[in-house]
């Protein structure tokens, strides 16, 4: 998922939070994945 530069400078910081919250967790989940298998 990639954001433009522009349409990131016209977000929030609450939804910079969010995104930024959730792309952690997602990466958090993938780790967790890994280390299962």
């Amino acid at each position: 998922m990639k954001i433009k530069a522009r349409s990131w400078s016209m977000l929030t910081n609450q939804d910079k939070m969010f995104l930024l919250r959730a792309i952690s967790q997602r990466s958090k989940f993938q780790h967790q994945l890994v280390e299962k298998v």
